[in-house]
């Protein structure tokens, strides 16, 4: 089990694949199959926004900042009673996830109902957001900050 990813509680013993990020640090994804959970899991209705359909309110606007929530899943917590069912096993070691994970399926709507939550005064109107992205807009550079 990599140590990284139990130091920062995302997983309670697992293991992990690695990839090199930019400037050679390794960035870790948990790599789990859950087709089967998600074939039999209640889908959250969560609307996802098609890109295009949002971007036709950017027209006019000149300043753009575009943002990044860094491990945007791995930000929202799993309920306690929900952990168990996203446990996995390696080398004989049985791990869960404590940490929103790749591959549930309502992991991206859960993360958009909460982004839409905590930016709801300035979404649709000052910025856009994309599951863990965001896209702030203005006509102004005074506006943008």
């Amino acid at each position: 089990m990599c140590h990284k990813t139990e130091q920062f509680h995302l997983v309670r013993a697992r293991h992990l694949g690695t990839q090199e990020n930019i400037g050679g640090t390794p960035k870790y994804r948990a790599c789990v199959d859950f087709r089967a959970m998600n074939y039999v899991t209640k889908f959250n209705t969560y609307p996802i926004p098609v890109f295009q359909e949002a971007s036709a309110s950017l027209h006019g606007s000149r300043y753009f900042t575009t943002l990044d929530c860094q491990s945007g899943f791995w930000q929202v917590p799993i309920k306690e009673e929900q952990r168990d069912h996203t446990g996995f096993t390696v080398h004989s070691r049985n791990y869960e996830f404590t940490r929103l994970a790749f591959g549930l399926s309502n992991s991206p709507s859960n993360l958009k109902r909460l982004m839409d939550i905590v930016f709801r005064k300035i979404t649709g109107t000052h910025c856009w957001i994309f599951i863990d992205d965001l896209i702030v807009f203005s006509n102004t550079a005074e506006e943008q900050s």
